[in-house]
């Protein structure tokens, strides 16, 4: 069995990529954590359905790291088996889990459920989007108004820096616009 030494994880009901973490979220370093390699059908049913397993892997653990070569996560896990959190990891972290899961066989799983939820995940990303659509409307901003943009830097710069470039390309489509029908 492998170890990662020294991680930080985001444990959360449903999976966020780290560029989702929130400033709020409960950020927590892992001294130690196992890693087990996993089928493709068993990952993506880890991330998520709500899923109990029989063989909770090394039972002096209750969080783990599970990989199918291709992505890792944390998992936590309570008594009964079932998957109660879960969690991405930096790129730094998750580049040096997958370079060590080629190397790890395949861990078989048995489930005592495997309950498919709502296909419809919604990212961080979008709920804030759909939110601030709402509120502010945002298509009604211009390109002068920084306060919207201030506000969303403090909150979140990535949603920031999209909401900038969305801006602009408005404002450059409108520009297309304009310059088009002067021209006819």
């Amino acid at each position: 069995m492998e170890y990662i030494y020294d991680i930080v994880l985001n444990f959360n009901d449903c999976y966020y990529e780290f560029y989702e973490w929130n400033n709020k979220d409960k950020i927590i370093n892992v001294k130690k954590i196992p890693v087990y390699r996993i089928n493709d059908i068993d990952y993506l049913s880890f991330k998520y359905n709500k899923v109990s397993i029989v063989n909770k892997f090394n039972q002096n653990y209750n969080i783990y790291l599970v990989t199918n070569t291709l992505e890792v996560m944390a998992i936590m896990l309570d008594k009964s088996g079932n998957i109660i959190k879960r969690s991405s990891l930096l790129l730094e972290e998750a580049d040096e889990v997958l370079e060590i899961s080629e190397k790890l066989e395949v861990t078989n799983i048995t489930y005592k459920k495997n309950i498919p939820q709502d296909r419809n995940i919604i990212s961080r990303y979008i709920k804030e989007k759909d939110f601030l659509h709402e509120k502010s409307q945002l298509e009604n901003y211009s390109l002068l108004d920084m306060t919207l943009l201030t506000q969303l830097l403090v909150n979140n710069l990535l949603i920031a820096i999209l909401v900038f470039a969305l801006i602009i390309w408005r404002e450059c489509i409108l520009n297309q616009r304009k310059f088009a029908i002067k021209i006819i």
